[in-house]
């Protein structure tokens, strides 16, 4: 009786309804994942077999001939997503193109992944649809998995030579293109990932493919392999190319080439700012980049920085320089190469810099992976101008000894006057993260404890203490980190016990 209620249930879902649950179970490996959810009861079925939306996914070659004109059929006048997957086989792949033919204006989006290095030259399919003109794409993608310092470089013209307007997303991984073709125009969003310097787009290829698509919100450009400084070209052009609703923007790229290609765009709705260099010798210094930007006071900027490879004098050349009429937040990501000693040079002379953001609206977000000794952390501490939030990552590499070093400069005496003055800049927010796996809990606890007295009297006390991945870390661990928490924002005086017992009431 149950079951028959159940089923009763069911089936008297709304069309729109069952359709939108159906949609859940597709993927994109496997687009008619929905039939066996479709078998619930007869009205399933008829709704499932009636509903275009359902079947307008075809996959090759991973579908039958019989199954893709199943498809084709009862997709009815609904634009088409097609897969194509490079994988070489035995069937017959003119058939499956033949089929397609007829339908070739309903495919609004287009995925091709090929397998192999040079397999598109033996993937009919593959080649002859990006040889045919599809006048309703919106989404292109092309894709080469395989090894990954292989690229595909195609240099006859795509879809006929002739652009689409109705283009707005494109993908290409591993994949070149002629830089000057039409595809690449009034395009939304746009990823390039490239291995190989052989077929990377000059910085005026770059800047003609911005220019030609003034409505991009978002751009991302990798490449693996900088281009060698041989091949590198000065940009002679002056004109400056206006990306007016650009918001995201990933570059991953030789450091001299971002410097030019920066210099020549104006991005007044920039909202996330990733830039990761990729040179050891640096001729001129990013930051001019950022300083010449008009960012509006109503955005706030994210730099995410990824500088493994960058010289220190580079660093130091007033790489973080912000504009002094921005009123907005600045929150700068520094993530250092894992060594002992070399990230606290560079980062103390950094913020010596005076170029160092020092607005009261700035947020410094510190990601360390390495530790220096107590005294490296006095001279770091103590040159952190107005920091709202200091983030410290610790890796399973840093051992209790490491971290008491740290815990020791933030609750030195106040002998020098190094440490009055970083006593008085220290942050209000400091996030501690680590994995739960560090060694003596309990000695780490009773330092954050005294860390936390010393600060309950300062100007600026501690607000809050943060713990990643707090299911790895014994009760009592986090109990007293809670106490430390509540005695510091309600300025009590309640004393602190190392009982196990004690801290986890």
């Amino acid at each position: 009786m149950r079951r028959h209620l159940t089923s009763a249930y069911a089936s008297i879902l709304p069309t729109e309804l069952l359709c939108e649950i159906l949609t859940l179970a597709e993927d994109n490996r496997k687009p008619d994942a929905y039939i066996p959810a479709s078998q619930v009861c007869r009205r399933w079925r008829e709704v499932t077999l009636d509903s275009p939306l359902l079947w307008n996914k075809v996959t090759f070659p991973h579908f039958s001939l019989e199954k893709t004109r199943e498809m084709l059929r009862r997709s009815k006048v609904t634009p088409l997503t097609v897969h194509v997957d490079g994988i070489l086989h035995n069937r017959s792949n003119l058939a499956f193109f033949n089929e397609i033919v007829p339908h070739l204006p309903r495919i609004q989006q287009l995925c091709i992944t090929i397998r192999e290095h040079n397999a598109i030259q033996n993937h009919p399919v593959a080649l002859l649809i990006l040889n045919c003109s599809l006048p309703n794409l919106e989404i292109l993608e092309l894709k080469l998995h395989g090894d990954p310092d292989e690229q595909i470089l195609f240099t006859h013209p795509l879809l006929g030579g002739e652009g689409t307007n109705l283009l707005k997303h494109v993908t290409l991984i591993h994949f070149a293109i002629t830089w000057s073709s039409s595809l690449l125009r009034g395009l939304s969003t746009l990823f390039i990932a490239l291995p190989s310097s052989n077929s990377q787009p000059s910085v005026g290829e770059l800047l003609d493919i911005l220019q030609a698509c003034p409505s991009i919100t978002d751009f991302t450009y990798e490449v693996d392999t900088p281009r060698s400084a041989w091949m590198r070209l000065m940009v002679r052009q002056t004109k400056e190319v206006k990306l007016a609703q650009l918001k995201y923007l990933s570059l991953d790229m030789d450091y001299g080439e971002c410097t030019q290609l920066l210099h020549h765009l104006h991005m007044p709705a920039i909202k996330d700012f990733k830039i990761r260099c990729q040179r050891y010798v640096i001729q001129q210094p990013l930051v001019v980049l950022l300083r010449e930007l008009p960012y509006p006071s109503q955005h706030r900027i994210t730099c995410r920085l990824s500088t493994s490879t960058v010289c220190v004098s580079a660093i130091t050349n007033t790489m973080f320089t912000v504009p002094t009429s921005y009123q907005g937040e600045v929150e700068m990501h520094w993530n250092p190469p894992p060594l002992r000693r070399t990230p606290f040079h560079i980062l103390i002379k950094l913020i010596q810099s005076p170029s160092f953001p020092s607005a009261s609206t700035t947020t410094f977000d510190l990601i360390l992976e390495s530790w220096a000794d107590k005294a490296l952390w006095i001279q770091l501490l103590g040159f952190l101008p107005n920091v709202r939030h200091l983030r410290l990552t610790v890796n399973e590499n840093c051992t209790i000894s490491m971290m008491e070093d740290f815990l020791d400069a933030l609750t030195a005496s106040n002998e020098s006057e190094t440490h009055i003055r970083h006593m008085q800049v220290l942050p209000q927010l400091l996030t501690l993260e680590f994995d739960g796996s560090f060694p003596e809990h309990r000695r780490l606890a009773d330092k954050l404890y005294d860390f936390a007295q010393v600060r309950r009297d300062c100007d600026t006390p501690l607000r809050v203490l943060r713990l990643w991945k707090p299911e790895t870390v014994p009760l009592a661990y986090i109990s007293n980190l809670q106490i430390v928490i509540d005695e510091v924002t309600a300025g009590s005086t309640r004393s602190h016990s190392g009982d196990p017992a004690v801290m986890s009431e």
